[in-house]
């Protein structure tokens, strides 16, 4: 699955097996479907704006500012590897 265009990550996560397994709380659908949306129209991580990314459930204010000040520091993302050591 990749939820940010130009970043790959290896192992694809099945969202329509997510919610067939367990996941039928109202808050669970609503993330699933909200994750779906997401993987249909991913961020490009070098070019989304602090607004973007806290719009993203798990993504805290401080998150977003770190993932913006390591991508002014070190430049584009090319690797997934990259987003982890932030």
């Amino acid at each position: 699955m990749s939820l940010f265009s130009g970043i790959s990550i290896s192992q694809e996560i099945d969202l329509e097996l997510m919610l067939d397994n367990d996941m039928e709380s109202e808050d669970n659908v609503d993330l699933l479907v909200y994750l779906q949306d997401l993987q249909q129209h991913p961020f490009n991580l070098n070019t989304v704006t602090i607004q973007e990314l806290q719009s993203i459930p798990w993504i805290s204010a401080k998150m977003a500012r770190d993932i913006i000040s390591y991508r002014e520091k070190k430049g584009d993302f090319t690797s997934v590897t990259g987003l982890f050591k932030v």
